[in-house]
């Protein structure tokens, strides 16, 4: 009953907050001022940088969804961070777009960066458009074999 339960909801309360994220930037905003706190090392670091900031601009590659273990999400919202997020994946580049649909000082950007200019293959796990598997990806082939085989 309980795994049954989680499995019906936690797809509607993930849609249910991305909805919010999307429409009421301002109000997720306030609510991250008041009830957020820093919940790793990486989050507290960023925490103190950014509180101390009149304003801060980013460059994001690899953004994914933007949501989902997202670093700095909170504070794009909390602290209206200034930038550009990068997705080069269809999917995820359309779930970081509606996320960012109202807010305009942040900037979705549907390619990826490399060191030359033009177009280059980027390989992907094909079989699952699940979060995990949007996460891993790469200009390198066996960059993206070694870490399957890793256990990524």
């Amino acid at each position: 009953m309980s795994a049954g339960f989680k499995h019906f909801f936690r797809p509607l309360v993930a849609r249910i907050k991305l909805w919010t994220v999307s429409r009421f930037p301002r109000y997720v905003g306030v609510f991250y001022r008041l009830f957020w706190k820093p919940r790793n090392a990486i989050e507290w670091e960023i925490h103190q940088k950014s509180k101390g900031q009149q304003s801060f601009t980013f460059l994001q590659i690899g953004a994914n969804d933007g949501r989902i273990n997202d670093p700095i999400f909170p504070f794009i919202f909390r602290d209206h961070w200034k930038g550009h997020r990068f997705e080069p994946l269809e999917v995820p580049f359309n779930q970081l777009s509606a996320l960012h649909k109202r807010t305009p000082w942040v900037v979705p950007v549907k390619a990826l960066l490399g060191t030359k200019s033009g177009t280059a293959p980027l390989y992907c796990l094909a079989f699952s458009s699940k979060r995990w598997a949007t996460g891993l990806s790469s200009l390198s082939r066996e960059q993206l074999e070694a870490q399957i085989a890793s256990g990524y």
